[in-house]
């Protein structure tokens, strides 16, 4: 072996130890940075990626300020400027929205609104009173601070929820509309399926719909636009009068797309046949043919 090889093969010897010291350094700094922490009485993540890392430190130390997890996460090797971004956005995150019920068409209201006091007032009446007066509740609402008019309103919306309203009698079968598609069409299949039950209340027309998997906001939406424009035989001729003048406008533009390209193509002829050369005003032409 010669002096070459010889100096190779120490080479790679020396390689492969310093490379295996150095991993051994690595985790020894890591387990070293842990326990420094774990003895400053610090409860740390594991190694994660920064955003996991922030939000599992926030769950295990939930009164940390963003001095203590910069103290904690930075020695792990976590960048400082994204720890503080990250504590200050987590801080800022709302929870989901819980889900409320609905019946007969209303949903609940969440009990922190002015809404959900006034429907507390009834609900405290109803302990003691099947169905409480309209002045019953005005008067311990208004008792308690709140609007009569909205008090009025809401204890309204309280006896549909309740399913309190005037309708005595049996709601009639559902019919499902024809062709209809809830998906694809929604708007369409709304009203549709308002004119195929015409004697089916307000309330458990929507409930159906809703039931069905529609989108709740859509729905009322929509509802509402029926309730009120859905037999104005004014309003909808004019938007079948629309409807039928944007169809005629498309239907010209696609019978003008072709005349439009046979156009420029004579143009182009024309260009080419009086100067050959000009090439850049065919080019333009030919750009606003397509």
């Amino acid at each position: 072996m010669d002096d070459n090889d010889k100096n190779e093969a120490m080479r790679v010897a020396a390689l492969a130890t310093l490379t295996s010291v150095e991993a051994t350094l690595e985790g020894s700094i890591k387990s070293l940075r842990i326990a420094i922490s774990l003895l400053k009485g610090t409860t740390v993540p594991p190694a994660i990626g920064p955003i996991e890392a922030v939000r599992q430190f926030r769950a295990a130390n939930p009164t940390a300020a963003t001095a203590d997890a910069v103290a904690a996460l930075e020695p792990l090797g976590y960048n400082r400027a994204t720890i503080s971004t990250q504590m200050s956005r987590q801080a800022q995150d709302k929870p989901a929205p819980e889900e409320r019920p609905m019946r007969n068409g209303v949903i609940r209201p969440r009990p922190d609104t002015l809404c959900g006091r006034a429907w507390a007032v009834a609900d405290e009446l109803a302990a003691y009173s099947v169905t409480p007066s309209t002045a019953d509740v005005i008067a311990h609402g208004v008792s308690r601070g709140l609007n009569p008019g909205n008090l009025r309103t809401e204890f309204t919306y309280w006896k549909k929820f309740h399913g309190l309203g005037k309708r005595t009698g049996p709601e009639p079968e559902m019919v499902l509309p024809e062709g209809g598609d809830m998906i694809d069409a929604p708007v369409a299949y709304i009203w549709a399926f308002h004119k195929a039950n015409p004697g089916m209340s307000r309330e458990a027309k929507v409930t159906a719909m809703v039931e069905m998997g529609m989108e709740t906001g859509t729905v009322f939406t929509q509802t509402s636009r029926f309730y009120k424009y859905g037999t104005n035989e004014a309003f909808l001729a004019s938007e079948r009068e629309k409807r039928a003048a944007k169809k005629a406008i498309l239907e010209a533009a696609r019978a003008l797309k072709p005349l439009q390209a046979g156009v420029a193509e004579t143009l182009t002829e024309v260009a080419k046949a009086a100067a050959p050369d000009m090439e850049a005003p065919v080019a333009r032409t030919r750009e606003w043919a397509e």
